[in-house]
């Protein structure tokens, strides 16, 4: 199982690479994909927690 997560993985990656690139040269800004790019990592770190994967020390 943990084969198929890396080809996932590697996949959804280049997928963002080549989106928040294509920001780059549409806007000639690094301003939108450094916005987008935290609003990924935000939303990655919220997701276990939403799941009751990760639950926060009180």
């Amino acid at each position: 199982m943990i084969v198929f997560s890396i080809y996932h993985e590697f996949i959804s990656l280049s997928l963002l690479g080549i989106v928040w690139s294509i920001i780059y040269f549409k806007t000639g800004s690094l301003r939108w994909a450094i916005f987008s790019h935290f609003l990924v990592n935000l939303g990655i770190m919220t997701v276990p927690v939403f799941l009751n994967v990760y639950v926060p020390p009180v």
